[in-house]
C-alpha cells in the first residue's frame, strides 16, 4: 500500500504544481502594436535601355572633336536625328543599306555607295556587317543594329 500512496502522492504533487503555475501565470503578453503602413509610394526604376548606337557614332563623328563642323550636316542630323542601319542587303552584284528612322511616318530607305545617310555623310563602301563613311578624310564604319 505504501507504493500505492507514493504513486498517488508524486500525481498529485504533480497536478497540483501545474495548476498552481496555471493560475499563476500572467494573462496573455500584450499583442505587439501594429506597424503603420508608409505614405509614401515605392516604385522601381526603370532599367537602362539600349541606346540607339548609329546616331550617336554619327552624332560624335560630326562633332567638333575631329575639327570643323558643317552647318548643313547639323542641320540635316537635328530633323533625322532618330535614325540607324537596319540592314545590309545584296542581290547579285548590286548592293546597298536599309536605313530606318524611328518616327513611323517616315518610311525605309534604301542607300547604295556614293549615297548620302540622314546626317548628310556620304556612304563610301558597304560591308557585310555595316556601312562605311568618310568624315575629314577619316573613315568610319557604322555597323547593323538590332532593332529591341
Amino acid at each position: 500500500m505504501n507504493r500505492r500512496f507514493g504513486w498517488r502522492l508524486i500525481v498529485v504533487s504533480v497536478l497540483a504544481a501545474f495548476a498552481l503555475g496555471w493560475l499563476m501565470s500572467p494573462d496573455k503578453l500584450p499583442s505587439p502594436a501594429l506597424v503603420r503602413a508608409s505614405s509614401s509610394e515605392w516604385r522601381v526604376a526603370d532599367l537602362p535601355r539600349r541606346g540607339n548606337q548609329t546616331s550617336v557614332a554619327v552624332q560624335v563623328a560630326a562633332s567638333a572633336l575631329w575639327g570643323a563642323a558643317e552647318a548643313a550636316v547639323k542641320s540635316e542630323q537635328a530633323v533625322d536625328a532618330r535614325w540607324r542601319v537596319a540592314a545590309i542587303y545584296r542581290v547579285g552584284n548590286d548592293q546597298g543599306a536599309l536605313i530606318s528612322f524611328s518616327a513611323n511616318d517616315r518610311p525605309a530607305r534604301l542607300v547604295r555607295v556614293g549615297d548620302t545617310l540622314p546626317s548628310g555623310h556620304r556612304v563610301m563602301a558597304i560591308q557585310p556587317n555595316g556601312v562605311c563613311v568618310q568624315i575629314d578624310g577619316r573613315s568610319y564604319r557604322l555597323g547593323v543594329e538590332r532593332n529591341e
